[in-house]
Formats: C-alpha cells, structure tokens, sequence
C-alpha cells in the first residue's frame, strides 16, 4: 500500500535521534538532581563528606604512623629492660659470689687463729670435723682436721679410728671403718704426721638398715709422749 504525503528524510531522523537523547539527558539530570536534593534534604551534603572522609583519611594516616613509632618505643624499652636486667643479675651474681669468698675468708681465719693461737697450751686437738654426703645414697665423707699448739716445735705422728654408733634392726649398734668399708675397697687406716695442723678424709658407706646418731673419733699419739683424744660428734646428715 503506498503513502504519497509521507515522506521521510535523514535530516528528520537526526532530528528524532537527538530529541531523545535529549530526553534521555533531562531525565538522567532530573533523576540526579532530585537524588542530591534527597540528601540534602535528609542532612547528607556531599561536599562535607568528601571532606569529612578526607580528614579522616588523613588522621588514620597520622595514627597509623604514631602506631609505628609506640611499637617502635616499646620495643626499645622492652630491650633496655632486659639489658638491664641482664646487668642487675650479673652484678647480683658477682656479689653474691663475692659474699661467698668473704665468708670464706673469714672462715679459714678464724681456723688459722685457732691453729696459731700463742696462748694455746692444748697439744694435739681435733681442730675441726665435718660429715657430708657423698656419691651415693648411703655414702658419706668424712673430714677433720688435727693440731697442735702453734708454739710446738716436735713432729706428732699417729693413727685415728672412727666408729660410728647408732641403732641396727631395733638394736644399737657400733660400726668402725672396716665395717663401713665396701668390700672390694682396701681399708687404710688413718695415719697422721704433722708439725702444725693436717687434714684426713674417710669415705663411709652405712648399710642399709642402719640409722646413725653420733661418731666417735679416737685420735692415738706414738712416742714417749703418746696420747689419745676422744670425742663424740652427733651424726646430723640424713641418707639421700
């Protein structure tokens, strides 16, 4: 079917084309426009947000750096504090270190004043006597020390005996050193010789059912002098 009176150009179509664009435009404004009202309406304005979350931007930035600079602060303190820990524990060492030599001085004075005592008419004495436990459970060493007036100028010479008494299966009991001697180890008297003073050493081993209370020493002097020197020293170190 033909149409006489319609006649369609490309300048119309053109026309029609950038009609709706245009329409499309207004709308996209329209719509725009009408959203920003929104917000404003409801108290949102752009602009201050920007620069709202701008200067929150910017404040992160500054307390992520503040962050990294405690962090690095705690760090360094955290070290000066061991360091300086460290420095207090070696110096509390020293010291107690140095207290223990002090007593120890101290302790070997006062034995070498009572070795070299000019007023000291006792001959031969038993200076001093110690128990401590030895390698094993029932071990023991004994240790003492004998001397003689200071002033003394002859050679003493002599044995010493231990025994120790205490109570075995209900019943008391003495044991020397050849009893309280393992087996397989040869037993050597103690024998002294000495102008001053001199140390011995005994090792015990008590038998299993034996509780001990005390050890006697016997101290015997030979020569035209001879004499004996007894005492009694309570046994106040426990097995194990």
């Amino acid at each position: 079917m033909n149409h006489p009176n319609l006649v369609v150009t490309r300048q119309s179509m053109l026309r029609k084309r950038l009609l709706i664009a245009g329409l499309l435009c207004s709308v996209f404004i329209g719509g725009w426009f009408i959203y920003e009202l929104g917000l404003s309406g409801a108290g949102f304005h752009r602009r201050e947000s920007l620069e709202i979350q701008h200067d929150l931007s910017n404040k992160n930035k500054n307390l992520v750096k503040l962050n990294k600079e405690l962090r690095q602060k705690v760090a360094a303190l955290e070290m000066a504090t061991k360091i300086d820990r460290k420095g207090y524990g070696q110096v509390e060492s020293e010291l107690e270190l140095l207290q223990a030599r002090i007593l120890e001085q101290q302790e070997d004075i006062e034995f070498y004043k009572g070795i070299v005592n000019e007023n000291d008419a006792i001959g031969l004495r038993i200076q001093d006597f110690q128990i401590s436990h030895g390698f094993g459970e029932r071990e023991f060493d004994v240790q003492l020390v004998l001397a003689q007036a200071f002033r003394s100028d002859r050679q003493v010479s002599g044995g010493v005996d231990l025994v120790v008494e205490g109570v075995q299966r209900g019943k008391a009991v003495r044991l020397n050193l050849a009893q309280l001697t393992p087996d397989e180890v040869t037993v050597k008297p103690l024998q002294y010789s000495f102008r001053y003073f001199q140390g011995l050493k005994a090792e015990l081993v008590l038998p299993e059912d034996f509780a001990p209370e005390r050890i006697h020493v016997i101290v015997r002097s030979k020569g035209k002098s001879s004499k004996t020197v007894e005492e009694f020293f309570i046994w106040d170190v426990k097995p194990g």
